[in-house]
């Protein structure tokens, strides 16, 4: 067929006669899935490579990679051949579960030390209480507090070590030789070791920024302790712990999504370099136990500022991970006789950002589009609203503001949705061809008058032995896709 020359297949770099194949790729994941068969024969000569995680990639005649991942474990030999199946190395996000503490301001998170699971032994009353947006001592007055009495809150972040708690403390009265130690240990009950310790005096206010090597101790303890002789306050005292951090990967109060895209990916043993540097701050940013690296984090992340991101090669520093705005522009040819099928899809004039205080209000950020695109319309008058729901409590409205600026541009635009066979692609310098245009991609329609000024964004490709590039606009193709693109709704919305 006109402009789509066969692929050459390899499995660990030997190359495999491939019938029948099949393969995409999806945004947010990219390179996702692969089906074929291959003869018998050639798997009885190398069955000690045909096996389940060995490396599959597709080449173009250029030497150019189409497609790559692992095999999962083969099939039965039915007919004289064996089916394959595999997954591109975004498999490695999809799997990954493991909780991610890179800072969080969720303070209820925080339960009395003595309390389950932690069972520390206190020697004050039970005074401290995890209020919302706040962790609050009372010292009643009148009563005898001796050398070492103690009473504080715990917070578990299991396989997550702490390296930095901040906060802010007020006080209504001074009260010399009292501390506010931060502790650490193994939860949910390992032995503790102070990291920091704030002496109290006749100042009213203290700003605290404490950044230590713990180990893995991945528990912290926050208390109030008398320091000095035995006293009985003639007043009360009360302690409001305010503005509270609590970090585990990220070492300060900011943490630009790419870097954190870039951690995930090392951590995955995968090549980050292909992640573009972004200005949003992601922190706070804490993912929870059981939540999918990719949908949670990756695409939660990256949709923030209206990203792509994607898994393609290993090109020698593991597979490369792509992240960035959607820049990469293609004209493209249809295949003979395709009709596009492209539906209009809903117009919004406003973004709604929701999210929790660190107090524990909720709160919503919206933003509306300017000029209203509704104006002239039978739809003037009225308001259509995209809400997006933040993962992690907000200290303020800076996030939640940067996510409307960012996606509201787009939402406020005519958009399309549906799907185009290609034969034929070309870049903006001049080369390419159908089986280069990926997920995360705008691609023009040349040859097709109602579209032909419009880009359109490339959400999946499908790729079939003699058959044209099947891309999905604004939308999947396959079901692989349609699990990819709703996990990353389910990440935006949950």
């Amino acid at each position: 067929m006109r402009g789509l020359l066969p692929l050459v297949w390899t499995i660990d770099h030997q190359p495999v006669d491939v019938s029948g194949w099949r393969c995409n790729a999806v945004l947010n994941r990219g390179y996702d899935q692969m089906s074929g068969r291959i003869r018998a024969q050639t798997y009885r000569r190398h069955s000690s490579s045909i096996a389940q995680g060995a490396v599959i990639t597709a080449y173009d005649p250029s030497g150019a990679v189409r497609w790559e991942g692992t095999l999962l474990a083969p099939g039965m030999i039915q007919n004289g051949t064996l089916a394959i199946q595999g997954v591109g190395h975004a498999q490695r996000f999809v799997d990954a579960y493991g909780r991610l503490l890179y800072e969080t301001r969720d303070y209820s998170l925080f339960t009395p030390m003595d309390a389950d699971p932690y069972g520390y032994k206190t020697s004050l009353p039970p005074s401290t209480i995890a209020r919302a947006g706040q962790l609050h001592w009372t010292v009643p007055q009148n009563e005898t507090y001796n050398t070492q009495n103690h009473y504080g809150a715990a917070a578990w972040f299991p396989g997550d070590p702490i390296s930095r708690v901040a906060y802010h403390l007020d006080m209504n009265l001074g009260m010399g030789d009292w501390a506010i130690e931060i502790q650490t240990g193994s939860g949910p009950s390992g032995t503790l070791s102070l990291r920091h310790s704030l002496a109290l005096s006749g100042t009213l206010s203290y700003d605290v920024d404490a950044s230590f090597a713990a180990g893995d101790d991945d528990l912290i303890v926050i208390q109030l302790k008398r320091t000095g002789s035995p006293t009985t306050p003639g007043a009360g005292r009360d302690l409001v712990l305010t503005q509270l951090r609590v970090n585990g990967i990220a070492t300060s109060d900011e943490m630009f999504t790419s870097d954190i895209g870039k951690d995930m990916a090392a951590r995955l043993g995968c090549d980050g370099s292909g992640i573009l540097p972004s200005i949003v701050n992601a922190l706070p940013f804490d993912l929870a136990s059981g939540a999918s690296w990719a949908d949670a984090g990756m695409s939660y992340l990256f949709g923030l500022h209206d990203w792509y991101w994607r898994v393609l090669d290993d090109r020698g520093a593991g597979p490369l991970v792509q992240a960035g705005p959607w820049t990469k522009s293609w004209t493209v040819h249809r295949a003979l006789d395709a009709e596009p099928q492209l539906d209009a899809l809903d117009v919004y004039n406003r973004v709604a950002i929701r999210y929790t205080t660190t107090a524990g209000a909720p709160a919503s950020y919206s933003l509306d589009a300017t000029p209203d695109p509704f104006v002239g319309t039978p739809m003037q008058g009225r308001r259509n609203e995209w809400a997006v729901d933040l993962s992690d409590p907000q200290p303020d409205s800076s996030l939640p503001g940067s996510v409307a600026s960012y996606l509201l541009p787009r939402l406020s635009a005519q958009r399309f949705s549906g799907h185009v066979r290609i034969i034929g692609a070309v870049d903006d310098s001049g080369m390419g061809d159908a089986r280069a245009v990926l997920p995360g991609d705008l691609i023009t329609l040349a040859d097709w008058g109602p579209m032909e000024s419009r880009q359109l964004r490339v959400h999946e490709t499908d790729m079939e032995e003699g058959q044209p590039v099947h891309c999905g606009i604004e939308a999947p193709v396959s079901a692989s896709g349609l699990i990819a693109l709703s996990g990353l709704v389910l990440a935006r919305s949950a």
